[in-house]
């Protein structure tokens, strides 16, 4: 008989799993200014459209793979999700050579996070009694901020160390650690779902509801724009500022992560 997590052991394994999801979502960015700008000879436009495939490809798969968690059990999703976050980042390390490639791979760990946090989410609270399913959102989501900080530091000083690609072999890493928590979770069989798979139509007529989604989706345009670019921006003052000790890599890092606890 296998080992299954329960009550407030659940919480702490989701959070830590959590972490280990996030430590490649901002891999691209944090060495973009420094290592594939330079190397591959991007563009602006070309920097962004690799920086932004991972969030492409979270956009276009995470209606998809919430909307399974009513129908199949979240905790299946979350684990083939992980290990596609994993797989992407990996393969971006190993493959990539240039835009498209890299885009391509980006996309693919984008794919794989979207079935890893809100479907993670949703593992989570399948698990919890009523009364402690509100403290354990707000843990979850909180740790999103956290493992943001991390993947800016950890990708950084990897990178520095011992170059970009050895920075998406270690935060490949990362998500295995919520595949392993995933395998820890007890089976959850999901109510009888009512209504088609991807039936929006109901959220249009909410216009309560359409308020946070589109004040939410305004909310991720600036956040990610600035995650994108925060390290590219501080590279570029550091450059004016070459004669002075006004900036350092290490203060690069930390105001990186610093900007990342404004998520959730």
């Amino acid at each position: 008989m296998r080992m299954a997590l329960e009550g407030r052991s659940v919480i702490f394994a989701m959070c830590l799993g959590q972490l280990g999801s996030l430590l490649p979502h901002v891999v691209v960015p944090s060495i973009l200014a420094g290592f594939l700008i330079p190397e591959w000879r991007l563009t602006g436009a070309q920097a962004g459209l690799l920086a932004g495939s991972g969030a492409a490809g979270y956009m276009l798969a995470v209606p998809v793979l919430a909307a399974l968690t009513d129908r199949i059990d979240a905790r299946k999703i979350l684990i083939a999700g992980s290990a596609l976050s994993a797989l992407g980042t990996l393969l971006f390390g190993v493959f990539a050579q240039g835009l498209w490639s890299g885009a391509f791979f980006n996309a693919i760990a984008g794919v794989g996070f979207a079935g890893a946090y809100m479907p993670g989410l949703k593992a989570l609270t399948d698990r919890l009694a009523p009364g402690d399913s509100s403290r354990a959102i707000t843990l979850y989501t909180s740790s999103f901020s956290f493992g943001v900080s991390l993947s800016f530091l950890v990708s950084q000083l990897v990178a520095e160390g011992w170059g970009w690609r050895t920075a998406f072999f270690v935060t490949a890493a990362g998500p295995i650690v919520m595949l392993l928590v995933s395998f820890l979770l007890r089976p959850v069989k999901p109510r009888p779902p009512q209504g088609r798979l991807l039936d929006f139509a109901p959220v249009f007529r909410n216009t309560d509801a359409m308020g946070f989604v589109l004040g939410y989706g305004a909310h991720g345009f600036e956040l990610y724009g600035i995650r994108t670019w925060l390290v590219a921006f501080w590279t570029f003052v550091a450059m004016k500022n070459s004669d002075s000790s006004f900036l350092t890599a290490t203060n690069s890092r930390s105001s990186s992560g610093g900007i990342a606890r404004s998520r959730r």
